[in-house]
């Protein structure tokens, strides 16, 4: 009966991970900057859950691969501009070689890109609607954990004082 306690303990542990990152997306759905103030839209944080012996784990939390969502709005400060897609020089002036990523890109490739982008702001990959979805889902999950936990407590309970 005690592993099943163990089961569930590692099972609210995981869920309240899980819903501890959906509400760090979900306030983060409309950043645009990193913590330094650089431009960097916020990447969506998704917990990976890992069957062990005793229950569940939560081993890593990653960042998800999803692109970003790109919104046409050139007035904005974050939006991308020309000078973005070029390596700057030590005094911070863009030159004429292009930054590390577009470097594969042949001509005509990389001025499609660039042409596509500018005026783009690059917001967070967060889908609020997804997120309220997934909460839900972890909170159900959560509970239904601590009613396991409590069955079993009354079960051991009752045990006790059937020895008794």
């Amino acid at each position: 009966m005690f592993s099943t306690l163990d089961i569930s303990t590692s099972g609210l542990r995981a869920e309240r991970i899980r819903l501890n990152l959906i509400a760090n997306n979900i306030a983060n759905a409309n950043s645009t900057r990193d913590a330094f103030g650089n431009r960097h839209a916020y990447q969506r944080k998704l917990a990976v859950f890992e069957a062990t012996g005793a229950g569940v784990d939560v081993p890593e939390i990653v960042e998800s691969d999803e692109a970003p969502r790109l919104a046409y709005e050139p007035g904005h400060p974050d939006a991308l501009r020309f000078t973005d897609f070029f390596k700057l020089d030590a005094a911070g002036n863009p030159t004429r070689e292009r930054r590390n990523e577009y470097a594969a890109l042949d001509e005509q490739a990389f001025n499609r890109l660039v042409d596509s982008r500018i005026g783009y702001v690059e917001y967070p990959n967060v889908d609020p609607v997804r997120e309220m979805a997934d909460a839900m889902l972890a909170s159900r999950a959560y509970e239904a954990n601590a009613a396991v936990m409590n069955v079993t407590k009354t079960m051991i309970a009752q045990s006790l004082r059937i020895i008794a």
